[in-house]
């Protein structure tokens, strides 16, 4: 029971300086209600599950970057604490990844994607009782299989993906406001025994978005050029190159 003598009112707010940074001294009267977060977080996933849904292929390269940064700080934790300096490794692998990211964009989504494929074949083949040296090849075989086709059939393989994105996005958001709406926990569709048909509807809803959007964008960047694809700035030096030619 909180403080207003309402039950389950301090289960509704989280104090932030103890959640996100207990090393500080902080006022400990600085609160943020949970409900109005997920009210937050619910606007931001459905408006960003629409940009991606129609505007996937532009903002792809730039979303890969911010995830690749993301995953740099990450990764460079442990490298920091080796170097006494976790905001060195941190930021040392944020922009190592983070450039990556930017101008291997077809590399970094492929071999992920080729990697996931490996797995998934060494899994398969272990499952059925293959030795290590078959399991190897099959793994080898199908990262090439699923890796190559984004390698050179980039456009669809980024319209695919931001569509499905895309979708999954508006459709978590708009289950998390709904769920709000009606005043329900969050964690319903987990506990409410219907798992099974809650993730069947949102499949179905998820390819009911994604179809049309993946068509969209296709009309949409019929006429793009296949380099204006991959980045802003190199468009840029082709423009470059042509006034200099003229």
């Amino acid at each position: 029971m909180g403080s207003d003598g309402r039950p389950g009112h301090a289960r509704d707010a989280m104090t932030l300086p103890h959640t996100v940074a207990p090393h500080l001294d902080l006022p400990s009267q600085l609160v943020i209600p949970l409900e109005s977060l997920a009210a937050v977080s619910a606007g931001v996933t459905i408006a960003l599950g629409f940009i991606y849904l129609f505007f996937g292929l532009r903002v792809f390269r730039v979303m890969t970057t911010i995830a690749g940064v993301i995953v740099g700080v990450v990764a460079g934790i442990p490298v920091g604490e080796v170097l006494d300096s976790r905001i060195t490794g941190m930021v040392m692998f944020a922009i190592l990844f983070g450039m990556a990211a930017w101008w291997f964009t077809r590399w970094t989504i492929a071999l992920p994607i080729g990697l996931i494929a490996a797995l998934a074949g060494w899994l398969a083949a272990r499952a059925c009782g293959a030795n290590p040296l078959a399991c190897f090849f099959i793994s080898v075989a199908s990262a090439v299989v699923v890796g190559a086709p984004v390698l050179v059939w980039y456009r669809g393989a980024v319209m695919i993906l931001t569509s499905l994105h895309g979708a999954s996005l508006v459709v978590a958001g708009t289950s998390t406001a709904i769920l709000l709406a009606r005043r329900l926990p969050l964690n319903i569709l987990e506990t409410d025994g219907h798992r099974v048909g809650h993730a069947c509807l949102a499949g179905v809803c998820v390819i009911v978005l994604a179809v049309p959007a993946f068509c969209f964008q296709q009309a949409l960047y019929a006429d793009l050029p296949i380099e204006a694809e991959d980045a802003d700035a190199d468009a840029g030096k082709m423009a470059g190159a042509k006034r200099k030619a003229v």
